[in-house]
């Protein structure tokens, strides 16, 4: 087992729930509590847009409203978005539907393939994978899918189980990791310097970080 998923078991073993969910607890909360017919169709339609954020918006707009018909808007982006921490945003809002059959299978053929910056592993210029855990809203969605799966299906089939051995399998292989600077943080910033920000020198930084931690 890698020293990044034993980091990661030791997480999901020991951490309380409301530790673990942390992220998720803050950003449901923040979610519309009513959204009018008007709303929910204009947030259908955001969520085909060509900029993540106004996809973002439509995400957890109609994550929130709970028609009838927004499980399946959310499965279908779920499986289409091309925005890594849009598919964040996506599981977040799935967990407000595990009672219905399809989101727990759904939850688990996104982990089974998700991409590597999914578990936040990229590639530094030199060549070497790296894991940089961002601060939310930035969780990897493939981390927050687990922990999704892990609030549904129970901690024997997550942590003990057949749902841990295919999280672990997915998770040590490299797929397609990408360069760190292909991933746009800057939509969470703001300010004149927005535009400055490197990835790179914001993965070496964290990186730097965690190395004095140790």
């Amino acid at each position: 087992m890698s020293a990044e998923l034993a980091r990661f078991r030791k997480e999901v073993e020991s951490a309380p729930p409301a530790h673990l969910d942390g992220a998720y607890l803050y950003f449901a909360a923040a979610l519309p509590e009513n959204v009018s017919e008007a709303d929910y169709h204009d947030f259908v339609r955001q969520m085909s847009d060509n900029d993540p954020n106004t996809r973002a918006n439509g995400i957890c707009g109609v994550g929130a409203a709970r028609q009838p018909a927004s499980l399946d808007h959310l499965l279908r982006a779920l499986r289409t978005e091309t925005d890594p921490f849009n598919r964040t945003m996506i599981v977040w809002c799935l967990r407000g539907y595990k009672d219905d059959p399809r989101t727990a299978p759904a939850i688990e053929e996104f982990l089974c393939g998700a991409k590597d910056i999914d578990f936040q592993r990229c590639l530094l210029p030199n060549g070497r994978i790296v894991y940089v855990r961002f601060p939310p809203p930035m969780a990897g969605a493939a981390f927050e899918a687990f922990k999704a799966l892990l609030a549904i299906k129970g901690r024997d089939y997550m942590i003990h189980g057949e749902g841990w051995r295919r999280f672990a399998d997915r998770f040590e292989r490299n797929l397609d990791p990408r360069p760190c600077g292909e991933i746009d943080i800057s939509r969470f910033r703001s300010g004149p310097d927005a535009s400055d920000f490197d990835v790179n020198r914001e993965a070496q930084r964290r990186i730097d970080e965690f190395r004095k931690q140790k």
